[in-house]
């Protein structure tokens, strides 16, 4: 009966969202006429100068025992999405910013009210640091982020600090010949600049991890507890050559063995990675079928925070998510609120924040793909007419 009544559920959710408006759902009650564009002025409650950088804090300000967020720019856009979703769904107030010389000089302009770039978000029950400017940043301004974050984090009581990181995968595209073909940034910017934290430093080896699983599946296939069938890596030597005819001659043809990169892309390639220093979490994230860095280089803030916290007594749990490097990818955050969600809860609910995500991408994959179908029809009426 649960079942049943799942599915109905499921069905009835579905046709809710299809007769959904242009707009959508929304929950704002005000009128047109009431944007009027009217700047309000924050005032300043505390500011302190960490390095390079200086944090100023508003009188609004209550955030005491929440855990922090960083949602600095990364590999790729993921971090900064998943910051900005759960901003505008929890209505996050704007209570702090970090100044630098160093920072892009421009605004952000959010519900009406400009701020600079790097900006602080909270409440009592959550705290994010957000910058959407790829920033071109010295280690010495990175550095300088990074004691203000823990600096943040100790004058707060902040019980853990979650900083989220990008790792690059490869994108793939389909042509409007309906060719599919794969892409993949081969560095994150002009090679005469210099360029924020990028693909060519951040590093993540999981090949001791494969080994470890190779082997324990073949322990297991060999003792009875596992069938070869169920297993999706090879856990033995290649395949014997076969033999096909070609032209009416014998060719032999091997099968080409899996590397041990290819064999860890297709492990762990699309999985989360995590680093914490919190036993009984990493234990979780673990049970949660989530992937451990075990070997590797992180760079950038995410990279400053897990060194410095080993110094220290402040929590940090870093989580890495595959994403584009061409352009931002909404996917790859979807998963990144999902586990925030999980680590979060009860305290706060961030299923509106994914959800909100993943019926945005529908919308926009069956756009695209009525766009590839008038497309095609186009296309076989002008192979008619000319073959005609």
């Amino acid at each position: 009966k649960k079942t049943k009544m799942s599915e109905e559920d499921k069905g009835i959710e579905k046709k809710e969202e299809e007769k959904l408006p242009v707009w959508g759902k929304l929950d704002d009650p005000r009128k047109p006429s009431d944007l009027i564009g009217h700047i309000k002025r924050n005032k300043t409650f505390f500011s302190r100068p960490c390095g390079e950088v200086e944090l100023t804090e508003y009188d609004n300000i209550k955030c005491d025992g929440a855990p922090i967020l960083q949602c600095f720019p990364s590999i790729g856009y993921v971090s900064v999405m998943a910051g900005k979703q759960i901003v505008k769904t929890l209505q996050l107030p704007l209570v702090g910013i970090i100044l630098c010389d160093q920072f892009q000089v421009s605004c952000v302009v959010q519900g009406e009210q400009p701020s600079h770039p790097a900006r602080v978000y909270g409440n009592e029950k959550l705290v994010v640091f957000i910058c959407e400017m790829s920033m071109k940043l010295s280690p010495e301004v990175i550095r300088s982020v990074v004691d203000c974050i823990f600096d943040f984090a100790h004058r707060h009581r902040s019980p853990m600090i979650y900083t989220l990181e990008g790792t690059p995968k490869t994108q793939t595209l389909e042509l409007p010949t309906g060719e599919e073909i794969q892409l993949k940034l081969p560095d994150g910017g002009d090679e005469e600049e210099e360029a924020i934290p990028d693909e060519r430093l951040l590093v993540i080896d999981d090949s001791l991890l494969t080994k470890l699983t190779l082997r324990d599946n073949a322990e297991k296939i060999a003792s009875g507890e596992l069938k070869p069938e169920n297993v999706p890596t090879p856990v033995t030597s290649p395949v014997k050559p076969r033999r096909k005819k070609v032209a009416g001659k014998k060719k032999e043809e091997k099968e080409e063995e899996k590397t041990l990169d290819e064999i860890e892309a297709e492990l762990f390639g699309k999985s989360l990675h995590y680093v914490t220093t919190n036993e009984e979490l990493a234990r979780k994230l673990r049970g949660m079928g989530h992937i451990p860095v075990v070997d590797g280089i992180i760079p950038g803030v995410t990279g400053g925070l897990l060194a410095k916290a080993v110094l220290t007594e402040q929590e940090v749990t870093a989580i890495l998510a595959p994403t584009s490097t061409l352009f931002p990818d909404p996917a790859s955050a979807v998963p990144v609120l999902k586990l925030l969600h999980e680590l979060l809860q009860p305290a706060i609910d961030l299923s509106k924040t994914y959800q909100d995500l993943e019926r945005g991408m529908k919308r926009k994959e069956q756009k695209e793909k009525e766009e590839r179908k008038e497309r095609r029809g186009k296309e076989k009426k002008s192979d008619t007419s000319q073959r005609a």
